[in-house]
């Protein structure tokens, strides 16, 4: 069987990951406009845990496509944009309750 479509699928994944790692960190930074000192560190903490995450994801998503695992492998490269998109959620939601 050919391994090219679920590689194929594997880097797309990837890819729309690290993109909405990208998206993700742009949101926190423009979070952070009239934001106190204490409020900027949480920022940034908020930052570091995205990108060490998106390294996290990255890497062993990699590995999994040299493993042979394309499968899994798309789903760890895609677990950045659907962690993104339920912080999103969960922002939007607790703002429109204020």
């Amino acid at each position: 069987m050919s391994q090219v479509l679920p590689t194929v699928v594997a880097i797309a994944a990837l890819l729309a990951g690290v993109t909405f790692a990208v998206m993700a960190e742009v949101f926190v930074m423009a979070s952070g406009a009239n934001s106190t000192p204490a409020q900027i560190q949480t920022l940034k903490t908020i930052m570091w845990s995205i990108a060490i995450g998106t390294l996290v994801c990255t890497v062993v998503s990699i590995v999994l496509m040299t493993k042979h695992h394309p499968w899994i492998a798309a789903g760890v490269g895609v677990a950045p944009a659907i962690l993104f998109l339920g912080t999103l959620f969960v922002i939007l939601v607790i703002d429109s309750v204020k």
